[in-house]
């Protein structure tokens, strides 16, 4: 890392955090000395909202940026950054207000949406800002010669945050920051001269932020050691080949509709069942049952990722999403809760893949039946009693 600068983390939550604080410094350096009070423009990050993660806007609230430090800008009908929307936010920002930073996701946290990183890199370069790629998720792509194409651009990020413990088969936790000028990360370490000093092996010394830790990079780096390359990028195809034919398997039992496109290892849908399609179709000619219907929809579809969680068979992720494609018909201003598929895995056999599509067949075919029930009184006209809670995830996270 003393070639490029960087360093390991507790996660990607504190990796973004990080790269705010760089950026900053970088953009702003008087910062460091006399704060953000003489700062005659407010600073600010510019991201596309409903992709980002959430550590953005908890970084900038934590460091004194606030919550205006965010420039929000238009995803995509994929889940991606919206490049005209970002263009538009630099040529022309708002009133009193700086960009000094570009946040490019490779691999969004809910369906593995990929920005256009070149364009993104071609913006910052034209308006001289900072370009950071959260690559969290797609960060692992690079060790794949047949995937790694998928995230080109990257290489021209002034910062990268990466996390080994969501693609790189080690555990919790592990994460890094790389940042291209490691001047640009030196100055927060206790001696900034001693960084690029291979003699040097005290972190407390050098390591910004945490100071004195152990080997935290210990996991890596034997995985490094004992795959080797070659051996990560085979596992990291296989294991895109796994979450192929299982988003494929998902399709084909007819319960589910997918919302967003996934490049990679995760994916987000609804309960949907074939069965039910030209009742809601009916339904949703009229806009005063639209809400109704996502809110059916979302129940259930949370009701099933319960009870597939206790069953102790099957395990999806549990979440909320905006339908920017509008898939459901149902608009795209309202969020619909949705199960997530994550396949960490680097392959499961047909054996397994069988007694997943079993167990969800069992459930979802309990479910389909209360669906039809709610959607029947709807067209009806009695509006069921639908009470919607905060998603949190099938263990209550």
């Amino acid at each position: 890392l003393r070639s490029i600068g960087g360093m390991w983390t507790s996660g990607g939550n504190m990796s973004n955090h990080v790269a705010i604080a760089v950026a900053l410094a970088s953009a702003l350096p008087e910062v460091r000395v006399n704060g953000l009070v003489d700062i005659s423009e407010r600073p600010v990050v510019v991201l596309a909202s409903g992709v980002e993660h959430f550590s953005y806007l908890g970084a900038a609230q934590v460091m004194g940026l606030g919550s205006a430090g965010m420039l929000w800008t238009a995803p995509t009908e994929d889940h991606t950054s919206d490049v005209d929307s970002i263009a538009a936010a630099l040529e022309t920002p708002p009133h009193g207000t700086r960009p000094f930073m570009v946040v490019g996701v490779a691999g969004n946290c809910r369906t593995t949406g990929i920005d256009d990183l070149n364009a993104l890199a071609n913006l910052c370069e034209k308006h001289k800002v900072w370009f950071h790629v959260d690559a969290c998720h797609g960060g692992s792509l690079l060790f794949s010669n047949r995937l790694r194409k998928q995230i080109s651009g990257i290489e021209r990020a002034d910062s990268i945050s990466l996390d080994p413990h969501k693609g790189l088969f080690v555990t919790y936790p592990s994460s890094y920051l790389l940042v291209r000028d490691p001047s640009k990360f030196a100055v927060f370490s206790r001696y900034a001269d001693k960084v690029s000093n291979p003699n040097c092996m005290d972190l407390g010394l050098i390591t910004p932020f945490y100071g004195s830790r152990g080997f935290d990079s210990l996991r890596l780096w034997a995985v490094i050691k004992h795959m080797g390359r070659a051996g990560i990028s085979t596992l990291i195809e296989s294991r895109q080949e796994t979450f192929n034919q299982l988003r494929a398997m998902l399709e084909n039992l007819g319960f589910f509709t997918m919302l967003g496109t996934s490049e990679f290892y995760r994916c987000a849908f609804v309960f949907c069942p074939k069965s039910v399609e030209m009742l809601i179709s009916e339904l949703i000619t009229f806009p005063e049952l639209r809400d109704s219907v996502r809110m059916i929809i979302s129940l259930h579809t949370k009701q099933l990722c319960e009870q597939l969680y206790k069953s102790g068979e099957v395990v999806f992720d549990l979440f909320s999403l905006h339908d920017l494609r509008d898939v459901m018909g149902c608009g795209t201003k309202y969020k619909f809760d949705v199960m997530g598929m994550s396949v960490g895995h680097a392959a499961i056999d047909t054996v397994d893949q069988k007694k997943i599509a079993k167990q969800i067949t069992i459930l979802a075919e309990q479910q389909t039946k209360q669906l039809v029930d709610e959607l029947v009184l709807l067209k009806d006209g009695i509006y069921p009693e639908v009470v919607m809670t905060t998603s949190s995830g099938p263990a209550g996270w």
